[in-house]
């Protein structure tokens, strides 16, 4: 295979495709950092909704993520911990959904700029691989050959 010639018309070729990458990851990342914000807040929803139904009390609350973390983490990993399940519950009592969705877009001017929140989700995805690797590990290790 030849190299294609650097003459200016190649270049632009070159640079034109680079440039609707680069926007297409772009726009990938904040489609994901939105989602991701949109579940969070109907997660919070979810858990406040069940504990409406149940006593008022903070140990009701204490209870219900006790109990989903139980179901949630040997699925999903530490992502749904308890801290994030409370700061789920905590993103819904504080937020009104469409007044979520306006501070979002005013923070990342429209979702141009998802530099902290990329950041974040990156931190997020980069915790629920090690955990699925070390999840895989474990299980490898007790002799489950299937997992890996």
């Amino acid at each position: 295979m030849t190299d294609i010639p650097h003459t200016p018309k190649n270049m632009k070729l070159i640079d034109d495709i680079r440039s609707i990458i680069k926007d297409a990851r772009s726009t990938a990342v904040r489609s994901v950092d939105f989602c991701r914000v949109q579940m969070y807040w109907k997660i919070g929803h979810r858990i406040v909704e069940e504990e409406k139904k149940g006593n008022a009390r903070a140990e009701y609350g204490k209870y219900i993520i006790r109990n989903l973390l139980k179901e949630l983490m040997p699925d999903y990993g530490s992502g749904y911990g308890i801290r994030q399940l409370e700061r789920a519950r905590q993103l819904f009592r504080r937020k009104s959904d469409p007044m979520l969705c306006r501070k979002f877009y005013a923070e990342t001017r429209d979702g141009q700029r998802m530099g902290t929140y990329s950041r974040l989700l990156g931190d997020a995805i980069s915790s629920l691989i090690a955990t699925k690797e070390t999840t895989d590990l474990f299980s490898f290790l007790d002799g489950d050959t299937g997992s890996l």
